[in-house]
């Protein structure tokens, strides 16, 4: 992640659908899709992106609802 200008925050092992969740940094979703993309390719893991909102993002979402 780091040599595509993003930062890996953590990587956690958990239990139920998904067997593993990583949580990510970077400049842009192009960055982030290259990681998802690169490492999918190597055929041992299947990948799905979230796109999450820190406080700041959030607030300016719900402050523009009707």
């Amino acid at each position: 992640m780091k040599s595509l200008g993003g930062e890996l925050k953590s990587f956690h092992l958990v239990q139920g659908r998904y067997d593993a969740i990583v949580i990510a940094e970077a400049p842009n979703d192009e960055v982030l899709a290259r990681f998802a993309l690169a490492t999918g390719s190597q055929g041992n893991v299947r990948t799905e992106t979230m796109r999450a909102f820190n406080e700041e993002e959030y607030r300016r979402i719900i402050a523009g609802l009707p």
